[in-house]
């Protein structure tokens, strides 16, 4: 029988690829896994957040240009300010233990107003780096995003929250 971990991670992969959700004005496509799904909240006894292993967001990155190579794109590039805004992304969602993409395109463009297309995924709830990306890929909106020809840059963000759980953005730009 599967775990209870597995079944949610199947549900939220089911439910990302029954939602083709937002699009946003000169951005590139957004789609959400679940917009405004709420999660359990976490222990009040527990500690709060921390970041996820450096080599998990190492992994996410490798993941997206794998899948990019075998679609014959170009690799994307590391982007340390898209990462910035990722992790900010991650920690919101998570201190709010809400995955959403409500204010997204304000925090990715910031103050340096990247121009262009961008665009965002966003996941909770899969406990490695290969799993989230399998959901990802599995997803035809989010599978959209890794393999939008006019991105050349990523960032991605990752925290775990009280109760364990991880929570995953990648932000993409051209």
């Amino acid at each position: 029988m599967p775990s209870t971990h597995n079944r949610a991670c199947r549900y939220v992969t089911l439910f990302a690829m029954l939602t083709n959700a937002v699009g946003c004005a000169g951005a590139a496509p957004v789609h959400s896994i679940a917009p405004g799904r709420h999660v359990a909240p976490p222990s009040p006894d527990a500690p709060s957040t921390r970041d996820c292993p450096t080599s998990a967001i190492r992994s996410v990155v490798a993941g997206v240009n794998a899948a990019r190579r075998r679609a014959r794109l170009r690799v994307l590039v590391a982007d340390p300010r898209l990462a910035r805004a990722a992790y900010a992304r991650a920690k919101t969602m998570a201190a709010r233990n809400r995955l959403s993409h409500s204010g997204w395109e304000s925090v990715v463009r910031g103050d340096d107003a990247v121009d262009g297309s961008i665009g965002e995924n966003v996941a909770y709830n899969y406990p490695t780096a290969e799993a989230v990306m399998r959901g990802w890929l599995a997803s035809p909106g989010h599978r959209a995003n890794i393999l939008h020809a006019s991105f050349h840059r990523i960032g991605v963000g990752c925290i775990v929250d009280a109760s364990g759980t991880r929570w995953w953005t990648q932000d993409f730009a051209d």
